[in-house]
């Protein structure tokens, strides 16, 4: 693309080559989100950390008829877990409330806070064990759902957008991940007055509750080829095996 000149024909089609392979990476990203259960290697993460840098990524991304309004606490403890997790749910659940806003524009709330649960409090639809957790709002001024559409915003593959803009898979990772970490999701919503989903995720005493070190290991690597086999005229191979040199 930095090779051709800006406006050709070719280079409309290489915006929409990267574009579709964007999307097949995040499907892909996704789907494996979902099914694997596995957190990777969790560690102590300050989630207010992770919820600034998305935010940041956010403003630049989403129309400026958009709001932003946020309240990060920054001393709400650790989570256990990873900061893809982390950036993963908040990513999901701002887009879905962008996707509500797009045409009419409203305000996008975030708000990080801590929260104790104890065994004596009652929060309906909520099961979750006593102790410290932070609570993880993320609001919208759009359209709303309905009864029926709420029912299912977590089953994968459902999706109320139109074909082409969404996979479905948002919300059903969210919740994956929340569940996952041993949080809870909720979400509220009337038409015509927005949506409102919270998150809360167990907080860990300190940092080092994990104790010992941690010892990471060696990339592994080989000399073996790999051999690329494609038979789709659109795939990346073009139809045709491609070997790939030692070591990618």
């Amino acid at each position: 693309m930095m090779k051709i000149p800006e406006g050709s024909e070719l280079a409309e089609d290489l915006r929409e080559t990267r574009k579709a392979a964007g999307v097949a990476r995040d499907l892909v990203r996704q789907i494996l989100a979902f099914s694997r259960h596995d957190p990777g290697n969790p560690a102590p993460v300050e989630v207010h950390i992770v919820v600034k840098e998305v935010l940041k990524l956010l403003r630049s991304s989403i129309p400026t008829t958009i709001e932003i309004r946020q309240n990060i606490d920054p001393h709400g403890g650790y989570v256990l877990t990873n900061p893809t997790q982390i950036h993963q749910i908040l990513m999901n659940l701002c887009i879905n409330a962008h996707h509500a806003m797009q045409k009419t524009g409203g305000i996008l709330g975030v708000v990080l806070v801590p929260l104790e649960i104890s065994s004596r409090d009652f929060i309906k639809n909520i099961n979750l064990k006593p102790g410290p957790y932070l609570r993880l709002e993320i609001s919208d001024t759009g359209m709303g759902m309905d009864s029926a559409t709420l029912n299912r915003i977590f089953e994968p593959y459902f999706t109320t957008k139109d074909k082409g803009e969404g996979t479905g898979m948002g919300l059903a990772v969210v919740h994956g991940l929340v569940k996952g970490l041993g949080g809870h999701i909720t979400v509220y919503s009337e038409l015509k007055k927005g949506t409102t989903f919270h998150v809360y995720l167990p907080v860990i005493k300190s940092s080092v509750s994990l104790g010992g070190d941690l010892i990471e290991d060696p990339v592994p690597t080989g000399a073996e080829s790999i051999l690329l086999i494609d038979d789709d005229e659109d795939g990346a191979g073009g139809g045709q095996g491609d070997t790939l040199r030692p070591g990618i």
